[in-house]
């Protein structure tokens, strides 16, 4: 059972098809610049979303009550591919 009920994987991977291709990402900046102060346009190529279990995580990776409890939760690998991202428009664990 997971913590919540609503969440829908298939509703965040239709949600994630949004951003790929090319967009202006300024919104998804740390810090609003003006327009000629930064280039905020990217090409995402692809987001993959899918399940996964717990064994490729370590207590480094999460507080050892989630990997504990982890019948409560859903584990989820997000990756994303593009020729260049934003500062802190996405991050890696």
């Amino acid at each position: 059972m997971y913590i919540t009920d609503t969440f829908d994987l298939n509703h965040m991977k239709e949600a994630a098809k949004l951003l790929e291709g090319h967009h202006d990402f300024r919104t998804f900046m740390s810090k609003h610049l003006s327009s000629d102060d930064k280039i905020t346009r990217r090409i995402v190529d692809y987001i993959r979303i899918s399940e996964t279990n717990k064994s490729g995580y370590s207590s480094y990776s999460w507080p050892s009550n989630i990997l504990n409890n982890s019948d409560e939760y859903l584990f989820i690998d997000v990756y994303m591919k593009s020729k260049s991202f934003l500062y802190k428009q996405v991050s890696e664990l």
